[in-house]
């Protein structure tokens, strides 16, 4: 109920890209993008847990995997709204700002080196 009444959007972390993408098209933002930062590029290994510990976690956690369940349903549904070449046009553009930011980053950092490298002469 408080997701129907008190959110206007609710996305998936899991499916970043297109939730932003939706909640755009919802608020009639235009185009979005971002750009990634302090990514870990070495993916930590899965917790591997025996069945009656996991048993135990559904439990006590059995309302928020419902809700979770119920987020899943209503953005599968909205989903559907945005066609892939959306999705794909929206990647590239977050890509090609990426790369431009880090560009950017590495630009100044030399011209940092070089003012120094010169007054040091």
């Amino acid at each position: 109920t408080n997701m129907e009444n008190h959110f206007l959007y609710v996305g998936l972390q899991e499916f970043f890209d297109v939730s932003l993408l939706q909640m755009g098209k919802m608020l009639h933002l235009g185009k979005m993008s971002y750009h990634s930062l302090n990514i870990n590029k070495k993916k930590p290994g899965t917790l591997k847990l025996d069945n009656g510990t996991l048993e135990i976690l559904r439990k006590y956690n059995q309302y928020d995997l419902q809700l979770y369940e119920y987020a899943i349903q209503r953005f599968s549904a909205n989903r559907e709204s945005i066609d892939k070449a959306s999705l794909l046009f929206h990647r590239l553009d977050c890509k090609s700002k990426e790369i431009t930011f880090l560009f950017s980053r590495v630009w100044r950092r030399l011209q940092k080196e070089w003012t120094l490298h010169k007054e040091s002469q």
